[in-house]
This record gives C-alpha cells, structure tokens and sequence, in this order.
C-alpha cells in the first residue's frame, strides 16, 4: 500500500473530553472529512487504511466506544491515547500518551485526580459567574460518566443560555486569562505526566509545540531536551496550526534528540470547526500527502508502530 493511501490523525477530541463527537462517531467523521479532502485536493487518492488514535484531555473513557466501532470496519486501526495538562515553569504544558494500558491502576488514578482538579476549578469558575449573577448547574454541564468536565463546557452552557454568542465570545469576554471568571488550576509537574504515561507501558509525546508562544527556539528545545531527559520519546511534528517554518524545526529537533514524530489535527468538532479530522486548516502546514510521507517514513515511528501492535 503506498503511504499516501492512509488516513493518519493521532490527535482527536470527543464528547469524552471537550469535543462535540461521540467517540463511536468519530470514524463517520473521518469517512467524511475524507471526501473533503478529495474534493478540495489535499489528497489524491482515497485512503485505503484509516489509523486514528483517540486522545481526550485527562480520561480514557471514550476509548472503548471507539474500538468497538472500529470493529466494524476492516481498515480502521486505533490507537489508545490520551491528552495530559502538565506544568513546567508555571506554563500550562499538554502530553500526550499513546497505546496506555487503560487497565493500568496508577494511570486510572492519575487521571481520576487530575479530572478531580477540574472538577474543583469548575466550581471556583461557577462561584465567579454567581458573582456576577448568572448561576450555572454544575449538573447540567455534563451528563457522560468519567467525562473530563472543564471550560468548554462552561462556554457552551453560556451559548445555549445566550450569555455569550459562540464558545470563542464565551472565552473573550469570561473565561480566558485575564477574563473575569477565569481560574487557574493546579497541574502536575510535566515529569510526573511523562513517567505515569510510561509506567502505563505508553509512549509520551508533547503536544503541539507550536501553541507555546511564551517559549522562544531556544527555550523551546531546552524543555525539550529535559523532557526527553525525563523519558518523553516523542514530539508532534505535524500539527494544524503549524507553518511550513515550525515544521523543518521541529523536524530537525525531533532529529536531534532522536524523538518520534508524530501529528494530528487536534480535532474538537464544533468546538474547533476549522480544525478538520486528517488535515487540519486545510494542509496541517503544508498538504496531507506530505504530512503521511514524512511521519509514516520515518524509521522510529515505523519501529514505534511496530511496538503499538495496531490490530
């Protein structure tokens, strides 16, 4: 099969977390996104393989709805993932993990604690709203168990209460820094993260490096290189907001400190719309064809699939 024939994306959101698409969905999506992508030429040739990896923020509750959907399907291969908020230097910092064991005890727990943090920032941000006088059940932001419950959720429940207009006029005006309902939350230390994720038998990668506009070149490789120090094995190369630019950098980062590359659209269904499954804003920096040719050629990620045994 010529690598331009599969359909890659290693980093999506559900209604798990903070995306809009069940995870039993979400292939639907790709089908879909697909004939999108066809018509508008970022692709040539219809995928043959779809290989998807589902990577909610701080839970592994959408995984199982996505295997069995996948089971349906000849050509679908999922990856278990999930998305971590860490911190390093006061910043907020996202690892991803990829092929956890979901039956691991201390990563359950992990996660569990962590969406126990949001949870406890969800009230501090609903106390601020009430101060305000607008008063938001906390049940009626999520009705999904182990669902990661955080600031998106606010903003819809906004939305459909016309006290903002969109979920980016909700962010604007309450819950963005700076914005009168926003609080921080307490975040485990990007070390932690990484070994919880390797402990789980996972393969850790930070997420879009891009996004970390407060870190210059060099303060970007230095965390890099402490990461990789502290086990991560991955950088995502690929990413949607990337520019031609960022992606011969981190191409050449993840070359030096030997780190696997992966990519993904960072897909959060209508609370992203511009963000589409397999290609991003369009071209993930440049076309998806170039994107698969270069993460599906290189010799670690190859090793790395391998060591994934996708079924």
């Amino acid at each position: 099969m010529g690598i331009n024939r599969r359909f890659v994306d290693l980093h999506m959101h559900s209604t798990a977390s903070d995306g809009t698409t069940p995870p039993e969905k979400l292939i639907e999506v790709a089908r879909a996104e697909t004939v999108q992508a066809l018509a508008e030429g970022w692709i040539s040739e219809e995928p043959q393989e779809y290989i998807m990896a589902l990577t909610d923020h701080d839970t592994l509750a959408g995984i199982p709805a996505l295997e069995k959907a996948a089971r349906l399907f000849e050509n679908v291969r999922i990856i278990p993932g999930v998305e971590i908020s860490s911190d390093y230097q006061g910043h907020e910092i996202h690892i991803l993990g990829y092929n956890v064991d979901s039956e691991n005890s201390d990563l359950q727990s992990g996660l569990e604690y962590y969406r126990g943090e949001r949870q406890r920032r969800n009230r501090r941000i609903l106390g601020k709203f009430r101060d305000m006088g607008i008063s938001i059940p906390e049940e009626e932001l999520s009705t999904r168990e182990n669902e990661a419950v955080g600031r998106p959720h606010i903003a819809r429940w906004l939305v459909r209460h016309r006290y903002a207009k969109s979920i980016r006029d909700a962010f604007d005006r309450f819950l963005n820094p700076g914005e009168p309902c926003y609080v921080n939350r307490e975040k485990a230390p990007a070390k932690e993260c990484i070994q919880l994720i390797r402990n789980a038998g996972g393969i850790p990668v930070l997420a879009h490096p891009v996004r970390y506009r407060f870190l210059n070149h060099t303060e970007l490789e230095k965390m890099i290189r402490r990461f990789t120090e502290d086990g991560l094995q991955g950088v995502e190369t690929y990413y949607t907001e990337n520019r031609p630019v960022d992606t011969r950098y981190l191409e050449a980062l993840s070359e030096k400190y030997r780190l696997i590359r992966t990519g993904g659209s960072d897909y959060h269904g209508k609370n992203k719309p511009n963000h589409h499954m397999g290609y991003g804003h369009g071209n993930l920096g440049e076309t998806m064809n170039r994107i698969q040719v270069n993460l599906l050629k290189s010799p670690s990620f190859e090793d790395k699939m391998m060591e994934i045994k996708l079924k």
